[in-house]
C-alpha cells in the first residue's frame, strides 16, 4: 500500500492498533497519545473538562475514541455532546453506535470515522470540515454541506464515480481505497488538487477527469488493473511523482513526454508496459522499475541502484550485529 494511503487512513490504523502491531505512546503525565497524530486517547472517566485542559496543557490537537477492544468498548457518543469545544475527532468502534452527536459538533475540522456499520451518519452540520476520513456506508447524509474540505480520505466507497463530491472544489489531497468507482468524474472543478491515490480500486478505467489539473504534483496508482490507457494524461505540468504498483498491463508510457516536471516515476509488482517501449523514461531522474524481455531496451537506474545498494548493505549490518 502506498503510504499516501496506509498514513491517512483512519480504519487501517484502527486494524493495525488492534492486532498490536502500534504502540501507543503514554507520557509521563499518563495519559495516551496516538502514535500516528497528536491526539490524545479517550479513556473511560474522563470528563469534557479534563479533556479541554489536557489538550491545551499538550498541546495536542484533538480526540482519538479507540473502541475496539473489548475493554474499551462504548455503550454510546452521547457524552461528547459536552465536547463541543474540539476541532478534531477520529473515531473507531467495534460496535454500531448512534453518530447523531455529530450534529452538536459543529467546529470540528477534522472528522475521521472507521468501523463497519449501519447507523446512519450526518454530516450536514458539519460546513466547517476541512479534513475528512471516512470508511463508506450505504446511510451518509449532509456531505454536500462540506464545502470546505481539502483532504478527503475515502474507504469502501461503492459508487460510479466521484459525483457525490464535485462541490468540495477547494480539495487537495484526494485518496480513494477499496472502491468500486469505475469513473472520476466529480473532480472536474478540483483545480487545487496536489495529491491524488488510488489502491484496489478494480473498476477504475477512465481516469481522464485527472487531466488539466496544474497543480497537481504526486499520482499514485495501487492494485488498478483495468486503468490500462493513460494517453489522456497529457496534462499536467507540475506532475512531479507518478507510481503504479500492481497496476497490470500499462498500455504504453509515451504519454510522459508531455509531463514536463515528471522527475520519480515507479512501475512495481505486476505492473507491464505492454508496447515494451522503454525510450521515454530515459530523462526521467528518478527511475524505478524491473526490466522485461520484451521491453526495447534497458535503462539505467542509478537512484534506484543506489538504495538497493544501501538496502543491501543495512541488511547484512543487521545480520552482523545479531551474530555478535
Amino acid at each position: 500500500m502506498p503510504d499516501s494511503l496506509k498514513h491517512f487512513l483512519v480504519f487501517n490504523r484502527a486494524s493495525a492498533e488492534s492486532c498490536g502491531r502500534i504502540i501507543i505512546s503514554m507520557n509521563k503525565a499518563g495519559i495516551k497519545i496516538a502514535p500516528y497524530a497528536p491526539l490524545l486517547i479517550y479513556q473511560k472517566g474522563y470528563t469534557p473538562e479534563f479533556v479541554a485542559k489536557t489538550l491545551k496543557e499538550h498541546r495536542l490537537q484533538g480526540l482519538r475514541i479507540f473502541a475496539i477492544l473489548k475493554d474499551d468498548r462504548l455503550e454510546s457518543l452521547d457524552f461528547l455532546k459536552e465536547y463541543k469545544f474540539l476541532t478534531t475527532l477520529h473515531i473507531d468502534l467495534a460496535d454500531d453506535l448512534d453518530y447523531t452527536v455529530l450534529k452538536e459538533l459543529t467546529d470540528l475540522k477534522d472528522l475521521a470515522i472507521g468501523g463497519v456499520g449501519k447507523q446512519p451518519i450526518d454530516l450536514s452540520q458539519q460546513t466547517n470540515l476541512e479534513k475528512l476520513s471516512i470508511r463508506w456506508r450505504k446511510k451518509i447524509y449532509g456531505i454536500e454541506a462540506c464545502k470546505k474540505v481539502h483532504s478527503l480520505s475515502l474507504y469502501g466507497y461503492n459508487e460510479m464515480d466521484l459525483s457525490a463530491f464535485r462541490h468540495m472544489t477547494l480539495m487537495k489531497r484526494l485518496v480513494v481505497n477499496a472502491s468500486s468507482i469505475q469513473s472520476l468524474d466529480g473532480i472536474e472543478g478540483m483545480d487545487t488538487l496536489e495529491e491524488m491515490a488510488f489502491g484496489s480500486c478494480k473498476k477504475l478505467v477512465n481516469i481522464q477527469a485527472i487531466n488539466g489539473k496544474k497543480a497537481l504534483i504526486k499520482l499514485d496508482f495501487e492494485s488498478c488493473p483495468v486503468i490500462g490507457d493513460l494517453s489522456s494524461l497529457d496534462n499536467l505540468p507540475a506532475l512531479e511523482f507518478l507510481r503504479f504498483t500492481d497496476c497490470k498491463q500499462i498500455k504504453s508510457i509515451s504519454f510522459i513526454d508531455k509531463l514536463p516536471s515528471l522527475r520519480k516515476l515507479v512501475f512495481l509488482g505486476n505492473t507491464d508496459i505492454v508496447d515494451g517501449d522503454m525510450g521515454p523514461a530515459r530523462r526521467i531522474k528518478e527511475l524505478f522499475y524491473k526490466h522485461l524481455k520484451h521491453y526495447n531496451f534497458k535503462v539505467d537506474t542509478p537512484e534506484a541502484d543506489r538504495i538497493s545498494k544501501e538496502n543491501l548493505n543495512k541488511i547484512s549490518q543487521l545480520s552482523k550485529n545479531k551474530s555478535q
